[in-house]
C-alpha cells in the first residue's frame, strides 16, 4: 500500500490522542507493506496505549495528521518494581512509510536523547535488538547511529527477559540478534545526527527529492541547539547540560 509523499514533516512525541494514527501503521495491510518480513513485533493494549499516552514514542507526521515513521521507547522492568525509573529502555517498533530518506535515524536519535535527558531515564542500558539477518537496521544501528553491542551475558539475559515478557504475535524469538546500546559516545553521534538535520531542513532521498523537516518538538523537552551542540562536542553529563541556559534555537 503505497502513500504519497508528504511535503512537510513535523517531530512529534505521542500522546492518548495520537493512538489512532498509530494503530493505523498496524494495520495488516499497511504494515505487511512496510515491514513485509514481519520484523517488527506487537504489544499488548495496555502496555501499548501507557507508553503512547506517557510520550514514551517519537514519530513524523504530516499536516493532516497520518503518520509516516515511528519509533517507541518500551520502558523495561519486572511487574512488581516499583522504581519510578524503568530498569532498561528498549527503542523499537521502527516503522516506516518513507523509504529511501532515513527518516529512521532522526526519530530513533530524537526519541533516545529524550528518553535519556528525561528524569525517569533507565538505571541501567538504553538499547535496540536487531536480527543480523536485517542488514539495513544492523548498518543503521551499528554504524549510522554508532550504537555498541551487548556483551555482558548478565545483561543480556536481563533485557531479553524483559523485553519479551510484553510482545505479542511474534515469531522471530529464536532468530539470531544483536542488541545495541547508546552509550556516551553513541548519544554524542545522535546529537550530530540531529544537528546535521536541523542545518539542512529536510529529508531527501537519492534521486534528490526533499521533504521540509520541523525538529522543533526537541525544544519543547529542553534538548535546545545549545545544549545539543555541547553534547556532540562532548559535555556528556546531564548535570553540565542543564547549565547551559536554553537559548533560542534557530528556526
Amino acid at each position: 500500500m503505497s502513500t504519497p509523499l508528504p511535503g512537510h514533516l513535523r517531530l512529534a512525541f505521542t500522546t492518548a490522542a495520537n493512538k489512532p494514527a498509530i494503530e493505523e501503521l498496524f494495520d495488516p495491510r499497511v504494515k505487511q507493506s512496510i515491514d513485509p518480513d514481519a520484523q517488527v513485533a506487537g504489544r499488548s493494549g495496555d502496555i501499548f496505549e501507557q507508553h503512547v499516552a506517557n510520550g514514551h514514542g517519537a514519530f513524523l507526521q504530516d499536516e493532516q495528521g497520518t503518520i509516516y515513521t515511528l519509533t517507541m521507547a518500551w520502558h523495561l522492568k519486572e511487574d512488581d518494581d516499583a522504581h519510578k525509573r524503568p530498569r532498561h529502555t528498549e527503542i523499537g517498533t521502527a516503522l516506516t512509510r518513507l523509504q529511501g530518506f532515513h527518516s529512521a535515524s532522526i526519530v530513533i536519535a530524537a526519541l533516545t536523547l529524550k528518553e535519556w535527558w528525561s528524569s525517569r531515564s533507565p538505571r541501567g542500558v538504553i538499547a535496540g535488538e536487531v536480527s543480523n539477518s536485517n542488514i539495513p537496521s544492523t548498518k543503521l544501528f551499528r554504524d549510522t547511529l554508532a550504537w555498541k553491542p551487548i556483551k555482558a551475558a548478565g545483561m543480556l539475559s536481563d533485557i531479553n527477559k524483559l523485553s519479551y515478557a510484553g510482545v505479542i504475535n511474534y515469531d522471530h524469538r529464536d532468530d539470531a540478534k544483536t542488541w545495541y546500546q547508546a552509550d556516551r559516545q553513541g548519544r554524542q553521534k545522535l546529537a550530530r545526527i540531529i544537528l546535521d538535520f536541523m542545518d539542512r531542513g529536510t529529508l531527501r532521498d537519492k534521486q534528490g527529492t526533499t521533504i521540509t523537516l520541523d525538529l522543533a518538538a526537541l525544544e519543547d523537552t529542553g534538548l535546545t541547539r545549545l545544549r545539543l551542540e555541547a553534547l556532540a562536542s562532548g559535555i556528556s553529563t546531564k548535570k553540565a547540560l542543564r547549565a547551559i541556559a536554553p537559548g533560542v534555537t534557530p528556526r
